[in-house]
Parts: C-alpha cells; structure tokens; sequence
C-alpha cells in the first residue's frame, strides 16, 4: 500500500519499498499542462526526491535522470 502526501503542486506515492515495473498515468488535463513523473529510491524529509547523487551522473544528455514528462493536450489520455 502507498503513502500518498499532496499539496498544491505534487503528489508524492511513497511504495515503502523498491519496487520494478511501469507507471500508468491516466489524465485529463488542459492542454500545454505538463505532469512530471521523477522515480527514487529515498525521499528527503522535506518531501523532495533524493537521488544519492546518481543525477550528477549523466546517463542522458538529453533529459533529466529517473524522470518522465507528459504534455497534456485536453483530452483524457492514457500513458
């Protein structure tokens, strides 16, 4: 069961343990809204994710580490 925590701008599932797998999203958002999806290990107590310093390894030049983005486009849309 997840820990969820949300305020006005993040919701935060929180697994208690590593888990392997895929995320599914389901939105239905106003177009050009973005939803951001990072994926860690740890949490920090101030509810930020915590990479361990893995992010300053640049796997991938081209986006940010452990982290999925979805534009939305005002239809409800699965990803």
């Amino acid at each position: 069961m997840a820990v969820v925590r949300a305020n006005e701008d993040r919701t935060i599932f929180d697994f208690g343990v590593n888990i392997s797998g895929y995320a599914e999203l389901r939105v239905k958002q106003k177009p050009g809204d973005v939803i951001t999806i990072r994926y860690t290990e740890e949490i920090n107590p101030d509810y930020t994710v915590n990479f361990n310093g893995m992010n300053r390894i640049h796997f991938y030049k081209e986006g940010d580490f452990q982290t999925d983005k979805f534009i939305c486009n005002g239809r409800e849309m699965v990803w």
